[in-house]
Formats: C-alpha cells, structure tokens, sequence
C-alpha cells in the first residue's frame, strides 16, 4: 500500500506539473479547482483510502507517513516559490485547499451530488481570492495567525484514553 501511495504522489505531481505548464497559475485561489480534477480520480480516492487505514494500523502509518510528509514538504516548496509567504502560513493554506478537497471527495461518493460538490469547490476558491485577491500567501498570514492554538479547542482523544 505504502508502494501505492507512493506511486499515485508520483503520479499527481507529474499532473500538477502538467496544469502549470499549459496554464498561466499566477493566483493561489485556482488552486481548490484543480486539486479536485486531481484528487477526485479513482488513484486519489485509493490514496485517501489508504490514509485512512493508517489511522488504526500502526505498521502501515510507519510506511506511508514518510511519503506523505514528503510530499507535503516538495508541494510546499513548490507553492511558496510560485505564491511567497511564511512557510507556517503556506503550509496551512495547502492543508486547508488539499484536505478540504480530499474530504470532498469522500463527501461526493458518500452524498453524490455532483453540483453541490463542485459548488463547494468553486466556494473554496471564491472565498480564497476574496481573503487574497493578489492570489498571494503572504495576504492570508493575518488570517491565519489569528486562529492561534490556544484560542481552538483541542477535541482530539488524549493518548492516554
């Protein structure tokens, strides 16, 4: 599974190569657009899948999260070359557009609704180039920093339970 993965980010980095290339991506708000025509494919899905098996199985967390980092960390350099900003705020902005997709995803299997899925899409988008008409990070790095840790709530089970 762990080879899979690994494939598929292989896979998924060669596409998003492919749209910058043919298109002119000079704002971050594209960015929820085509993370969906990415993620939403059967490869994307068996990766979430996967990802989310890792949560209960502790040997295959060991084998995908390096990869996953990895990719984490190679799309967060890419972004910040392309988009600036302080990589705290980069990598908050990608994890909110990717995650946010990749639930997406799991939302349109289990509600099919094609119209409403892709309006949450275009959402995204729209409501990232109202927060950064430039299309920049460095306009979201208030937004961010005001949604400190200590003013959310951690809900997450303690390790202890």
């Amino acid at each position: 599974m762990a080879a899979v993965v690994a494939m598929v980010f292989d896979d998924e980095m060669q596409r998003y190569q492919g749209i910058v290339q043919s298109a002119q991506m000079d704002h971050l708000y594209e960015w929820p657009r085509i993370l969906w025509s990415v993620l939403s494919r059967p490869s994307g899905i068996a990766v979430l899948e996967i990802l989310q098996a890792a949560r209960s199985d502790p040997d295959l967390a060991r084998m995908v999260g390096p990869t996953q980092k990895a990719a984490e960390e190679g799309a967060l350099l890419k972004m910040r070359e392309a988009y600036g900003g302080d990589e705290d705020t980069a990598r908050s902005v990608m994890r909110l557009m990717v995650w946010a997709v990749r639930g997406l995803t799991i939302s349109d299997i289990i509600l099919p609704d094609r119209k409403a899925t892709l309006g949450a899409v275009n959402l995204l988008a729209n409501l990232m180039q109202a927060a950064a008409p430039d299309g920049s990070v460095k306009q979201l790095q208030a937004l961010v920093a005001t949604g400190t840790q200590d003013r959310l709530p951690d809900l997450r089970p303690s390790e202890a339970s």
